[in-house]
């Protein structure tokens, strides 16, 4: 006999056995035995997760006359349907591949076979494989008969492709969704077949089995007996399953993750260059870095619970995390998907990805708005250097230092009248303005912080000039400041109680609300009065003018109204003439319509 493969051979005979869908065995185990089973079934999901393995269970379960005796709504396995339905040769159970018998011809000879009772068993059942390979006249032969089916007849369908299927079938059929099987379970699975099959494989292989399979119990399955069979001697090792499968080591793309997280572009080189010669495949190492940059950034905004990964993978992905910004792995992950086509299909795998890594170490990290917008107020308040060189102050004959000859002395560029200036004496500072021209100034202190306006306001000068000459002021001494108030006026200053009313973009006055506020308040009263109670009267601009348009539009309805109100046609009809109608304003707003 030849050798029968480990899907083959453990393919689930009972419901219990089926691996990480119990939400549908459960469903159909109760339907049993409550005898409500429909007569047509739809079973779609991922491939290898127990489609066809639970149509066929089901067909036994509902055939099976050992049941009966029992009273179990799972199938004896020991009758003669049951026996000839795992065996496949059963004559009133039909399994039919949709890719191969998809034309209206053949599921017209179906439909003419229905109408025949069974040959020993309750029902006559068609198991079709990837029905949605049915053309759309075979679906339209179908519907009929789906929908109204002699009692003795059952039709269970599974497809991998559930949207390519006719709703028209789908309103027909009672529709069960299979999961992917998570990494736990699927793991245990192996484990349990490999203790059967007598054979050690290391739990991080059974691991990287698991993730390479994806969620199919299939491909898993698949994967171990490849294992098995190359394993020489009969002992699996970590090595071998990573050289039979031609994957890279989960922590050599750690490593590689690292050195591109942390901009060590040496280390990130010599990496793809070790694992290059070591003859590991460049495209699927591409691959690995590219989902493992995707498991960051997915740990990073939805948490650890919508990863399904082995619990040192895990450990190892959150601390690599912690070394990340969101930024970088977003704009790290569009640059590697624009590289994709490039690397997969380049004469030189091995070029193509170092320069998509060249690319990705220059790629800097990307900050918010706001957060830019502190750091630049943090930078300013702790006196970090200006962004352009001052100019070198003037010597007393007007040419600056740097202008002078290198070989000239500097008591040439000095009057002889004057006495030299020594070189502790402290340079002169321009004087701010809203001080007596000679009155004495004051050295700056050196605090992180500007100096604020010297209180200056004179209560008799107009509300413009004041506010203007406290502009002028601030745009020395606070400069950060100056922009946010580009388009200001001083409303009105009574007692202790003074309006401002700012028009800027929206931009900054978003500013203003996340931190400015308190500065400027802090600037006006240090101009106008400690004791100022400051209230600020903010506009986006650009939505003034749509403010004045929509109650100018306001009043024309209002006005057209009154033109078509049924007394003012009245009142035409019977005096003659025409109707004039002004909308009136209350008493406050006199002075703004005039």
């Amino acid at each position: 006999m030849s050798y029968l493969v480990l899907a083959r051979k453990y393919r689930p005979q009972l419901f219990e056995d089926v691996v990480g869908q119990s939400h549908v065995t459960t469903t159909l185990t109760h339907a049993i035995e409550a005898g409500r089973v429909a007569h047509a079934i739809l079973f779609s999901g991922p491939r290898g997760t127990g489609k066809t393995t639970v149509a066929r269970i089901l067909a036994k379960a509902m055939n099976c006359s050992g049941r009966k005796e029992t009273g179990s709504s799972a199938p004896c396995n020991t009758c003669r349907s049951c026996t000839e339905i795992t065996r496949g040769s059963s004559a009133d159970v039909f399994e039919i591949d949709g890719a191969s018998n998809n034309s209206v011809e053949q599921v017209r000879e179906l439909r003419n076979s229905v109408s025949y009772m069974p040959v020993y068993s309750p029902f006559k059942i068609y198991i079709i494989d990837e029905v949605h390979m049915l053309s759309t006249a075979a679906f339209n032969a179908l519907l009929k008969t789906l929908e109204e089916p002699p009692p003795h007849v059952m039709f269970l369908f599974a497809t991998t492709e559930i949207h390519k299927i006719p709703i028209t079938i789908l309103s027909r059929c009672q529709r069960h969704d299979m999961r992917r099987v998570s990494h736990a379970d699927l793991k245990a699975h192996l484990e349990t077949l490999c203790r059967k099959e007598e054979v050690k494989v290391p739990s991080e292989s059974l691991d990287l089995i698991t993730v390479e399979a994806g969620g199919s119990v299939r491909d898993s399955l698949s994967i171990l007996d490849q294992i098995i069979g190359s394993a020489s001697g009969g002992s699996v090792t970590h090595a071998s399953v990573l050289e039979t499968l031609g994957v890279v080591e989960k922590s050599d793309i750690m490593v590689l993750a690292s050195a591109l997280i942390e901009r060590k572009g040496p280390e990130l080189l010599a990496g793809v260059n070790r694992l290059y010669t070591q003859g590991s495949d460049l495209k699927r190492l591409f691959s690995s870095l590219t989902q493992l940059l995707r498991n960051l950034l997915v740990l990073d905004v939805g948490g650890p619970e919508i990863l399904d990964l082995p619990e040192a993978e895990m450990k190892s992905l959150m601390a690599l995390g912690q070394k990340s910004t969101r930024g970088f792995l977003t704009k790290a992950l569009e640059l590697l998907l624009a590289e994709e086509p490039a690397v997969r299909h380049a004469a030189q795998p091995k070029m193509a990805l170092e320069l998509a890594l060249i690319k990705l170490l220059q790629v800097p990290d990307a900050l918010s708005i706001d957060t830019l917008i502190r750091k630049i107020d943090t930078l300013q308040k702790e006196g970090g250097p200006p962004c352009s060189p001052q100019p070198r102050p003037l010597t007393p004959s007007g040419v600056s230092e740097t202008q002078q000859g290198y070989g000239a002395p500097k008591e040439e560029a000095i009057s002889k009248d004057e006495p030299e200036p020594s070189s502790s004496d402290p340079q002169p500072k321009p004087e701010p303005l809203g001080e007596a021209p000679g009155a004495p100034s004051e050295p700056r202190a050196s605090a992180p912080e500007a100096k604020a306006p010297s209180p200056s306001w004179n209560p008799s000068e107009p509300l413009d000039v004041a506010w203007g000459r406290f502009l002028e002021e601030l745009r020395k001494e606070r400069p950060s400041l100056a922009p946010l108030l580009a388009k200001s006026v001083l409303k009105n200053i009574a007692g202790k109680s003074i309006e401002i009313e700012i028009t800027a973009s929206r931009f900054n006055l978003t500013r203003l609300k996340n931190g400015k506020k308190k500065e400027l308040e802090e600037a006006i009263r240090a101009w106008f009065g400690p004791q100022m109670i400051v209230t600020l009267h903010t506009t986006i601009a650009g939505e003034e003018s749509h403010a004045a348009a929509g109650q100018a539009s306001k009043d024309q309805r209002i006005i057209k109204e009154a033109k078509d109100h049924p007394v003012i046609h009245e009142a035409i009809r019977v005096f003659g003439g025409r109707a004039d109608v002004k909308p009136l304003y209350k008493e406050e707003d006199h002075e703004r319509h005039g």
